[in-house]
């Protein structure tokens, strides 16, 4: 299965880093304003559900990081990424009817 997600596994790592479950960590994400349940953390730690922009805004939040850190190390130079437009699919821009 390929994974639609790359921040996943960094959402596991820190939640086992804090010790806290995917109920208590849906939980502190739900006061936080965030419409996620543990079903779709799980989907999301397991690859198997895109995360949302807002959802990583809320991740940074809970677990009192940068973004750059919910994303992989080897995209990472200190708190900055680097090679997003390498790691991240873009879609073609469209052409024009009035190009040849």
């Amino acid at each position: 299965m390929r994974r639609l997600n790359v921040t996943g596994l960094c959402v596991i790592r820190l939640r086992h880093k804090r010790g806290w479950t995917q109920t208590q960590l849906a939980e502190k994400l739900q006061r936080l304003g965030c419409d996620i349940t543990p079903q779709i953390l799980a989907n999301i730690e397991v690859g198997r559900t895109p995360v949302i922009d807002g959802q990583i805004l809320f991740f940074a939040r809970v677990f009192e990081v940068d973004v750059a850190e919910l994303f992989p190390e080897q995209w990472r130079v200190g708190s900055q990424m680097k090679g997003l437009a390498e790691n991240c699919p873009t879609r073609r821009p469209r052409r024009s009817r009035f190009e040849d």
